[in-house]
């Protein structure tokens, strides 16, 4: 169970993006209310002209939800968990392409979050990222990246076929220490791909955050 709640993030612009002049088009967002706490992050689609925004709009978007109507949320089985949160995900997506006079596909991202209430948690993922868990015996796999047909591609958000390809995790957090969430571009230097497992520096991580309490 865990028991301080804390949460620490970063971001970073990439190689290809500084010299292209393109913006992180990640983000991470977290907010925490009394013995709960939602992390959330998203990775804007490159191909899509302002996935920043959408990025933006959907981390914001579910880690308040999560925190205000976890309860409610947690109570519903994982299907329609994940139709409640993509429908209204889209319905944000939708409001900010109007507002801004493009399209939803402009907003594309991918999305993973995980909220926590006492002893229990919610957890989503969409997409390409990786979301890690720490128990006493070190950092595992929680939530493994989802690509397309070819390697390059991945699943977002704006896709019809959204829910689809929605992960929903929810259960007592039991052994699970703490959470680590990612995108394709930590995870090159974090994730052993061919042996599906987390490298050390994921345990450093933690326990710089959880030293911090």
């Amino acid at each position: 169970m865990i028991t301080n709640l804390n949460s620490a993030g970063a971001l970073a612009r990439g190689k290809s993006h500084l010299k292209s002049g393109k913006p992180c088009q990640d983000n991470f967002y977290s907010v925490k209310k009394k013995n709960s706490m939602v992390v959330s992050l998203a990775d804007g689609a490159g191909s899509s002209a302002q996935s920043e925004i959408g990025s933006d709009v959907c981390t914001k978007h579910i880690a308040n939800l999560l925190l205000l109507n976890f309860n409610k949320i947690y109570r519903k089985e994982k299907l329609d968990i994940a139709n409640e949160l993509v429908n209204s995900l889209k319905e944000a997506l939708n409001n900010k392409a109007n507002e801004l006079k493009i399209s939803i596909q402009d907003l594309s991202t991918t999305l993973l979050f995980v909220a926590i209430k006492n002893n229990k948690y919610i957890a989503g993922h969409i997409g390409d990222g990786l979301i890690g868990s720490f128990h006493n015996d070190g950092a595992k796999v929680f939530s493994s990246p989802e690509n397309g047909e070819h390697g390059n591609e991945t699943f977002f958000i704006s896709q019809n076929n959204a829910t689809d390809h929605f992960r929903i995790y929810k259960g007592n957090l039991k052994s699970i220490k703490g959470f680590i969430l990612m995108s394709d571009g930590s995870y090159d230097n974090l994730y052993d791909k061919k042996t599906n497992a987390l490298t050390e520096a994921n345990n450093k991580f933690f326990s710089w955050v959880a030293d911090s309490n």
